[in-house]
């Protein structure tokens, strides 16, 4: 099966889902958020480089919300964001072009908010640890000695910040956000202290796991 028809799929299901009812949160509730950063935005300054911007689309993120209060939850979550760069899942036939240049920005990292519900809204804060990953390549596949040779670099390094989220629910299981995750240390680079940031466009649903007043774990 390609690709986008296995998206197409996985994005029916959790429209599906998210229409199954959810019942009103109380303390203790437990709600599944699986969730889908959809445009991404990347700012990072990779060990010996200069600071990198870029803009591009599509991720993956899986978070737990525990109420523990009627209108409060902490949430967990991991996320994956990438920069594909069209807005659509598509299969890639891949040119082999000499003189051509790519980079490639990704991140994956874990995060710890504490959240408030006013009515269709959610907004929070929290912290986040980050792993950043940062490639670039020049190719020269044919070796014309005119061009360079070919380059090739990886980075990849740890990050430490705070996050934002801000969400807006169409009903009780269906929303869309926009999440702020600012970086200020990063351990193991001698740049140690600076700001970066990744600011993502999600879509995201809650699915019921736990439900405390019936003492019970829904079953799918």
């Amino acid at each position: 099966m390609k690709f986008s028809n296995t998206f197409f799929l996985i994005f029916l299901s959790i429209v599906f889902m998210s229409c199954v009812g959810i019942p009103d949160s109380n303390k203790g509730d437990i709600h599944l958020r699986p969730s889908t950063p959809i445009v991404n935005n990347f700012y990072i300054t990779p060990e010996n480089e200069e600071t990198k911007i870029k803009t591009g689309f599509w991720g993956i993120a899986l978070g737990l919300d525990f109420y523990h209060s009627k209108n409060q939850f902490l949430n967990l979550k991991a996320s994956s964001a990438i920069d594909f760069f069209l807005p659509f899942p598509a299969a890639i036939d891949p040119s082999f072009v000499d003189g051509e240049e790519d980079e490639v920005f990704r991140s994956i990292y874990f995060t710890l908010s504490n959240n408030h519900r006013v009515k269709n809204f959610i907004f929070g804060y929290g912290l986040s640890y980050a792993i950043n990953y940062w490639n670039y390549s020049y190719n020269n596949y044919s070796g014309t000695p005119d061009l360079p040779p070919s380059t090739y670099i990886n980075k990849k390094y740890d990050s430490f910040g705070l996050i934002f989220p801000v969400y807006y629910f169409f009903n009780k299981y269906l929303g869309v956000g926009i999440e702020y995750r600012p970086s200020f240390f990063r351990p193991n680079l001698n740049d140690k202290f600076l700001y970066e940031h990744l600011i993502s466009i999600e879509l995201s649903t809650r699915i019921p796991f736990y439900n405390s007043n019936q003492k019970k774990f829904f079953k799918w």
